[in-house]
């Protein structure tokens, strides 16, 4: 069984298990209600990062790009333009871009709106 492990903003652990992903809150402030938050994907997650303000998780699934809202897991855009699977995604340390590289070879830039930097 493959994992993986990431922490964001404000003690927010996100965990990985071969086809879902949790995100769950852990060291919480005093009076900070416990986020739990669980989606299941139709394809594996590759990769995963928090942007720099914990507010966006970008996920490698498939060949595209998946932006989603940290505390509920909505579903906030797909970048797609990868043939082949995205293996990494990482967030600049403004979070204005995010750049994600495939097994096909390409390394694209996207804005967090999801547009793609030419």
């Amino acid at each position: 069984d493959c994992g993986w492990l990431s922490k964001g903003a404000m003690g927010t652990r996100m965990e990985g298990r071969g086809w879902g992903l949790l995100v769950k809150a852990c060291c919480k402030p005093q009076g900070y209600t416990p986020l739990l938050s669980s989606i299941d994907f139709a394809r594996i997650i590759q990769c995963v990062t928090f942007s720099p303000d914990g507010n966006n998780i970008a996920c490698g699934v498939g060949s595209s790009v998946e932006l989603r809202s940290e505390h509920t897991m909505e579903l906030k855009g797909v970048m797609k333009g990868h043939s082949q699977n995205v293996y990494s995604v990482a967030w600049n340390h403004a979070g204005s871009l995010l750049p994600s590289g495939s097994i096909d070879g390409t390394v694209r830039l996207w804005t967090p709106d999801g547009k793609e930097m030419g």
